[in-house]
């Protein structure tokens, strides 16, 4: 039990322990937020040790990093040494697609690397950093509302998993409610069919999780085993109207449903990316 609280301590401690000095993601088109700046920007506003830590290609951030923080969410690293690159050939095959994209986070965990089962968070063992593999980060997200909380990757022609974790309070894990997946994704960009539960998306093309947050919980980004993951964006829509699509929402995305193009959408379920339910 002390070792769930040191990890719920961890995330929470996360939050706002660095002051923002440098913005590394600019919201680059409504709603959505990603790496616009540069190397040699980074190198002028971070500290050098912070940069050699990148092994000079970028910025280890350490834990409590305020990365965004507007009136929608907050966004930290919420692991020491979380890592924004500027270079290699993820950068490369993203800005195919994002040519105004400079930077990527890869998103690691000790989790499996693909093939998730959504009862993971139940299974750690230690603090925050049982997450963590080698250089491979996590952000956590705060929101100011309730919304809709998403994120893509590129993983090449591999399968991987991908999620976001709801982080339950002392007094929750106490009262029975351990963090959980607000949503996962387990896909594989070869073309090779998964399960009922399986996504298949364009060999190279981007993988995305989202789910429905409240206000004030906090959310972890997280990708499967140390593989490198390019997490390339970060969406957040806030909600709208009486909060019962919000519910529904929720019940959505218990389970990870299967991505499919529909109308000329990415579509996860009944939601697009911009987390707007279409029939």
């Amino acid at each position: 039990m002390k070792k769930i609280f040191t990890l719920v301590a961890s995330a929470l401690m996360a939050i706002g322990v660095h002051a923002q000095t440098f913005q590394l993601y600019s919201e680059v088109e409504p709603n959505t937020y990603a790496v616009t700046t540069t190397l040699d920007e980074v190198k002028a506003n971070f500290d050098a040790q912070w940069v050699k830590d990148a092994w000079d290609i970028g910025v280890a951030l350490p834990a409590g990093y305020t990365v965004i923080d507007n009136d929608k969410f907050t966004m930290t690293a919420a692991v020491d040494k979380t890592p924004v690159y500027f270079s290699g050939g993820k950068c490369s095959d993203m800005q195919k697609d994002f040519p105004n994209y400079n930077g990527y986070m890869n998103v690691g965990s000790s989790y499996a690397q693909n093939n998730w089962k959504g009862n993971e968070p139940e299974n750690l063992e230690d603090d925050m950093s049982v997450l963590k593999t080698g250089n491979h980060g996590i952000f956590a997200v705060t929101p100011k509302v309730d919304g809709i909380l998403g994120f893509g990757v590129y993983a090449g022609d591999n399968s991987r998993s991908i999620g976001i974790i709801d982080v339950s309070s002392i007094d929750e894990i106490l009262a029975g409610k351990p963090s959980s997946f607000v949503s996962y994704n387990n896909f594989r960009n070869d073309g090779v069919e998964l399960d009922k539960d399986g996504n298949v998306t364009v060999k190279g093309a981007p993988a995305y999780v989202e789910g429905a947050v409240k206000a004030d919980r906090t959310y972890l980004l997280v990708g499967g085993a140390n593989k490198n993951l390019t997490l390339h964006q970060i969406k957040f829509v806030p909600g709208q109207g009486t909060g019962i699509e919000n519910v529904e929402a929720v019940e959505a995305t218990k389970v990870a449903p299967k991505k499919v193009f529909k109308n000329g959408q990415i579509m996860i379920g009944d939601f697009n990316i911009a987390g707007q339910r279409v029939k």
